[in-house]
């Protein structure tokens, strides 16, 4: 690897370690680019960087595929270009079966992890443990969106101390809905009683426009005649 292929360093030791798994040529290895980096020694971004470059220069062979809806990279030693190199069964990773699976079944469960299942935040685990579900759920979920856009993101702690403010200011779902819809249109902060809206019926308005103030009350008739006394 060294002498025939011109490697060295970090492209050395990847290379060593896909080839230990597929110097038989039928074998893939199947380990994720985490686990390179832990065995190699370096940043996982610099393992990528490596795997292309090896890719590129036709040593190595890389293959994707999808399981359980995962898209999953393997990577096999181009057998044609290291025909020459003498076996290091005893040195590097044997191509047993057992190895194989483990390090294919971790690679799977550390990519649908981080990739595909959508982990249950502490804000879910709080509204679980109100029983807050349906379309209140809903709208505290935008409640929450809302303080993150206007640079006022929740902690659990406060999403918890919110909505006990809001068992005290209502006990009906629809009202404490309405709450939460009503700082959400507004972009508020808090949470506050529902605005009331005044209606004046008809016969309200009429009285208040015919109610005589204190110059309609005075009789200037009255005011002239005494002034003539």
């Amino acid at each position: 690897m060294r002498t025939k292929l011109n490697l060295k360093g970090n492209e050395l030791l990847v290379y060593a370690l896909i080839y230990g798994f597929s110097q038989d040529g039928k074998t893939w290895f199947t380990g994720s680019a985490n686990y390179i980096a832990e065995w190699v020694g370096v940043a996982r971004q610099n393992v990528m960087a490596i795997l292309k470059r090896l890719v590129e220069k036709g040593l190595i062979i890389k293959q994707d595929k999808i399981i359980n809806g995962v898209k999953l990279v393997d990577y096999k030693v181009n057998i044609e270009m290291c025909e020459n190199i003498t076996p290091c069964h005893e040195t590097l990773h044997p191509c047993n079966e057992t190895l194989h699976q483990t390090i294919n079944d971790n690679y799977i469960k550390e990519t649908v992890s981080k990739d595909t299942v959508k982990k249950k935040t502490n804000y879910d685990s709080i509204l679980d443990e109100k029983g807050i579900t349906g379309k209140k759920r809903a709208v505290v979920l935008e409640y929450i969106k809302m303080r993150k856009f206007i640079k006022k993101p929740m902690t659990d702690h406060a999403l918890e101390l919110a909505l006990n403010n809001l068992d005290k200011l209502t006990s009906t779902e629809d009202e404490q809905i309405a709450i939460l819809e009503q700082s959400i249109s507004n972009s508020w902060q808090g949470l506050f009683p529902l605005k009331k809206t005044e209606t004046v019926s008809n016969n309200e308005k009429h009285n208040v426009a015919h109610k005589p103030n204190e110059y309609e009350a005075f009789d200037i008739k009255e005011y002239y005649k005494g002034l003539k006394q």
